[in-house]
């Protein structure tokens, strides 16, 4: 099989992605699942390619192709004849999809359904199959069109780093608390920070450490004051975090983080992944803190009832996280040994299997494009004046 992933890696094309078998370097969980699954299925003999809009540093011996943008790519794959061409589901398009109607897409949902893929996608007979990257976002799905073209395969976790760190235990710790993640409001920081004074008050010596800025996705985004995250957002959530005399002593940003990062989880005692669970469809930072021995609190929602191991640790209001992160500092046990074996569900072999079940699966498969011929025609007219515009207007 010859398996094409897009990965859009314009916001991070100068980052080391060469080593992800030993975590994410700092990029976004959807382009680093992608690149992750393309270097396993490789490892297992698959012809996999990644088609990127940059040139970037990849695994050893991954093949990739520079291409303009996702039109392009999909000519790639239409020329040279792939499997399968696994994407993004937010830039699968309608005009896509009846553009190549002989490509065999596969949609990787590493976001919720929005209301045009659920009318688009389960018409189109070369949409093979919908991904969801979790079993509780596939439920989502079970009354709408799309799930007839529905499964799910848990996003995978590298965990090679675990030899590398030395794994205190819990009640070694100190009170340390850390979060991991864009620091932007889909990500819910800006609820942490309104929590850490009640904190600090019952804990004293507790200390929080932020890991991630707010131009992780694009670099291009303009950061405020604190050189945190965009202006307007620190303007809501630093007051939490500031005095007189600026960064409360108790706060850490530490910016972006590759494989750096493991050696401060091991060192903390709560992990605190997207605090409001808004966009998220499965949780990457929930089980590596878990893997690194933190106790995760954080929403109840789909995402987390999937990757959170002590469902207890879940709240149901906003309200609630502080009084969460209060308990778990105070307590003395985790139940390590039984989280490692829960984290074993998103093991790099055991998602890696699944995927090639899938495309083994898909082998049965035809597609028929009788139906696209008049879509066709228009939708290509329709790209190739977005071509010409690409040639004329973009520099590459």
């Amino acid at each position: 099989m010859k398996i094409a992933f897009w990965v859009n890696n314009f916001g991070f094309s100068q980052v080391d992605c060469s080593k992800v078998a030993y975590g994410n370097p700092g990029i976004g969980g959807t382009e680093f699942s992608a690149i992750l699954i393309a270097e396993s299925l490789m490892n297992i003999g698959l012809d996999t390619y990644i088609l990127c809009n940059r040139d970037g540093i990849f695994p050893k011996g991954q093949k990739f192709k520079c291409v303009v943008d996702i039109i392009e790519a999909c000519k790639y794959v239409n020329k040279n004849n792939f499997s399968y061409f696994v994407i993004d589901s937010r830039a699968l398009t309608k005009d896509l999809l009846y553009a190549f109607p002989r490509i065999r897409f596969i949609a990787w949902a590493n976001c919720f359904i929005e209301d045009w893929m659920n009318d688009i996608f389960p018409k189109c007979p070369n949409l093979l199959k919908f991904v969801n990257v979790g079993r509780e976002q596939a439920r989502l799905c079970e009354r709408m069109p799309i799930f007839k073209k529905s499964t799910y395969i848990y996003n995978a976790v590298p965990t090679k780093m675990l030899d590398k760190v030395v794994i205190k235990s819990y009640q070694e710790r100190k009170p340390n608390v850390v979060y991991i993640g864009s620091i932007h409001k889909a990500k819910g920081f800006h609820l942490l920070a309104e929590a850490w004074p009640k904190v600090v008050q019952s804990v004293p010596n507790a200390e929080l450490y932020v890991i991630g800025s707010g131009n992780l996705y694009s670099k291009n985004i303009r950061l405020g004051k604190w050189n945190i995250a965009c202006e307007e957002y620190e303007n809501q959530f630093m007051p939490y975090l500031t005095n007189n005399n600026g960064i409360l002593p108790s706060v850490h940003f530490m910016g972006k983080m590759g494989e750096e990062k493991y050696a401060l989880l091991a060192k903390c005692k709560v992990g605190i992944p997207n605090p409001s669970g808004v966009s998220e469809t499965f949780g990457y930072t929930a089980v590596e803190m878990q893997m690194m021995g933190c106790a995760v609190t954080t929403i109840l929602c789909p995402a987390y009832i999937d990757t959170v191991y002590n469902k207890n640790n879940l709240y149901k209001s906003q309200d609630q996280l502080a009084e969460n992160i209060i308990k778990l500092l105070l307590s003395k046990e985790n139940a390590y040994d039984d989280m490692l074996a829960f984290i074993n569900t998103f093991s790099v072999d055991k998602v890696t299997s699944h995927w090639v079940s899938l495309f083994e699966d898909l082998k049965k498969i035809q597609i028929k494009t009788k139906k696209f011929s008049m879509s066709y025609i228009i939708s290509n007219f329709i790209l190739s004046l977005k071509m010409l515009k690409h040639r004329f207007f973009v520099k590459n």
